[in-house]
């Protein structure tokens, strides 16, 4: 326990420490000046923060000569609330440093334990030991991946992370844990190397096994592709006769090679062999290309025959469309001249219409623009009479001020009587009365102005009053000349919509007559459009024709080359 010389007078300094030495308890006293406990984190701390806290890890030179922690807890006083001492109990870690520095994993593996704060409390090299933090050694060799693992560790996490070793700087996987009680944070360091030796071994007695199985199975496809691919390969050779066209030599050896290989089964059709239907398949393709020419040849004389009776039909159709087209040529230049009369036509009745279209349009907007007319002075006739009834408001608002300012004005002729009966009294009081004379002759000043303003406010409301009236008369004048506008104006309006009724009645007429010429125009623009349609058609036709007495030729002549290829196979 260790007293605060601030709070004691009596005791400046007290610090009584026990502790065990082998299997003894000792006594020391640690109230020395050159200790000075009270500059040691393990009493500035709990003193400072008021709350139990274990330090951080220290030599305790002068006390007791090892490494410990803390644990430190403030001891108040009850009258002020003050910190009074610090009750402490020591933890020494040799023991601990002993038995984290005893974990070995594989050859190179070592444990290190670090503070809440990141100091090494435990590691393999001896100078980290309180002297370095994991985040200076991360700042020093710029590791990112350490700074990491440090955060984590003092967190309080759990976990695994690949990391290189600072000493070393050979790759480790380092596993960490939390000693939650202290606050501290075990990491235990695994070399890559060991650890993964056994699966590199494992690894590469897979990849001798496959490449060992690999040479085996080639070697085995190739035997049997050998005696696969000697069938094939005489298949081929029959398939170059047959692609040569001459099937005589493709049956012969088809024949030849069946007698070489006697040991196969041509013949089953139901074999699962792939050579066997391959076999069955050539000699069925062969002897139905040989039919196949026969039937070329048959088709051949057919389609000579039908060429020449193309060519006939083809000279008497190209007669006829040249007759057709003189025909349409003689009907479009008739349609031509009918369009543009009606085009004329049309032109005209479409300018007419629009005349007549614009002068009802005109009545339109006239109409429109007397009945806003009619509407604004239907608006100032109501505004006038609005008017009228706001000013009678006025006037009587006018007599209710001049009851209030009779009203004032009877007040204000107390106020004087009252402040002249206040004159006297301060009169009658004397010196004791000088106050309340100042007052009343300034109740009576308030009085008098009073007066005067009423009497102000009197003539202007008078004015008020005249002015109001004089404008009710007027309003009133131009109220009844705007209903006299007005009937004049409706007059107008039914007038003008006689007229327009009229001359909406000459527009449908106007609008038949020019559908009907557009109609017309129509019909005859389709007429003429089909006329050179059927014209273009008969040229093309006739374009058609040539063509196919063209192919008709060239057909013919295949035909013939063709006649002679397959007489050749036939042959053959």
């Amino acid at each position: 326990m260790l007293l605060n010389p601030a709070l004691d007078a009596i005791l400046p300094s007290f610090a009584p420490y026990y502790y065990r030495d082998g299997k003894e308890i000792k006594f020391a006293d640690l109230a020395k000046e050159e200790y000075g406990y009270q500059l040691w984190d393990w009493y500035q701390i709990p003193y400072t923060l008021k709350t139990p806290i274990w330090s951080e890890p220290y030599y305790d030179k002068g006390g007791g000569e090892n490494l410990m922690i803390t644990y430190g807890v403030p001891i108040f006083d009850p009258a002020s609330g003050k910190v009074k001492g610090i009750v402490t109990a020591d933890i020494d870690l040799t023991e601990l440093k002993r038995v984290i520095s005893e974990i070995k994993i594989f050859n190179d593996g070592y444990a290190f334990a670090i503070s809440r704060f990141g100091t090494y409390i435990s590691h393999k090299h001896a100078p980290f030991i309180l002297d370095e933090t994991i985040f200076s050694l991360a700042e020093e060799k710029d590791d990112k991946q350490l700074t990491l693992l440090g955060k984590k560790m003092i967190e309080g996490e759990t976990g695994f992370q690949e990391i290189q070793d600072v000493v070393s700087e050979k790759q480790f996987r380092v596993y960490y844990m939390p000693l939650k009680s202290a606050g501290w944070s075990v990491g235990i360091m695994i070399p890559e190397d060991e650890l993964f030796s056994g699966l590199y071994f494992l690894n590469n007695m897979i990849l001798l096994v496959g490449f060992t199985g690999s040479v085996i199975l080639a070697i085995f496809i190739f035997i049997v592709i050998g005696k696969t691919t000697k069938p094939v390969s005489k298949i081929s050779e029959v398939l170059e006769l047959v692609a040569a066209g001459n099937l005589g030599a493709a049956v012969t050896k088809l024949q030849d090679l069946q007698k070489e290989f006697k040991g196969i089964d041509l013949a089953n059709k139901s074999s699962k062999d792939e050579i066997i239907k391959l076999w069955n398949f050539l000699r069925k393709m062969t002897f139905d290309i040989r039919g196949l020419s026969i039937r070329i040849k048959s088709a051949g004389n057919y389609l000579n025959t039908s060429a020449e009776t193309l060519k006939n039909a083809v000279g008497f159709l190209n007669n006829t469309f040249s007759q057709q087209d003189t025909a349409n040529k003689n009907m479009r230049h008739y349609g031509e001249e009918i369009d543009r009369v009606t085009s004329s036509l049309a032109e005209d009745t479409e300018k007419l219409t629009h005349t007549v279209e614009d002068t009802a349009g005109l009545l339109v907007k006239g109409q429109e623009n007397i009945g806003n007319i009619g509407q604004s002075i239907t608006e100032i006739s109501q505004s006038t009479g609005s008017l009228v009834q706001k000013l009678h408001t006025i006037n009587k608002r006018t007599a209710n001020i001049s009851r209030v300012i009779t009203t004032i004005s009877n007040i204000a002729d107390r106020t004087n009587l009252i402040s002249l009966n206040a004159a006297i009294e301060a009169e009658k009081a004397g010196d004791a009365g000088v106050g309340f004379k100042v007052i009343a002759d300034e109740i009576k000043r308030l009085s008098e102005n009073t007066f005067n303003s009423l009497s102000e406010i009197g003539e202007i409301i008078e004015d008020v009053q005249s002015s109001v009236s004089d404008g009710v008369d007027t309003v009133q004048i131009y109220h009844t000349k705007s209903l006299n506008g007005l009937k004049e104006i409706m007059i107008m309006i039914e007038d003008l919509n006689i007229i327009l009724e009229k001359n909406k009645e000459l527009i449908p007429q106007f609008v038949l007559f020019k559908d009907a010429m557009n109609v017309t125009q129509e019909s005859v623009l389709s007429i003429t459009g089909n006329l050179a349609t059927m014209e273009k058609l008969g040229n093309d036709t006739k374009d058609a024709l040539n063509n196919m007495l063209q192919v008709a030729v060239k057909v013919n002549e295949a035909i013939e080359m063709l006649d002679n290829e397959v007489n050749k196979i036939i042959t053959d």
